[in-house]
């Protein structure tokens, strides 16, 4: 699988490096006929695995980002509503991707 991902949100995957060029050629045509541009440095193409939207997605699938996880699990128990709220609303972030989040 090959990635490609740009800072402003855009990305696509592909099964092989022939697909992934034919997206890549489409996209950047879209953008050519719109008058659009992208940052060289701001892109990414060719990965296999990457970090978008707080979850790690390559070959394997989707799964949560474990940095973000690390976070969520070495949070203090909330010993208030207000901190219960605030763990609550990071967590949920995650419950589709978090088996048993219930």
């Amino acid at each position: 699988m090959e990635l490609f991902v740009d800072d402003s949100g855009g990305g696509c995957t592909a099964d092989s490096f022939e697909e992934m060029l034919e997206k890549l050629q489409y996209i950047f045509q879209c953008f050519r006929e719109h008058k659009l541009s992208l940052s060289p440095t701001k892109s990414r193409l060719f990965m296999e695995e990457t970090v978008f939207a707080g979850a790690t997605i390559g070959p394997n699938g989707i799964k949560p980002d474990l940095a973000k996880l690390t976070a969520i699990v070495k949070w203090e128990q909330p010993t208030d509503a207000l901190n219960l709220e605030l763990f609550l609303g990071l967590t949920s972030h995650f419950r589709g991707l978090i088996q048993n989040y219930a």
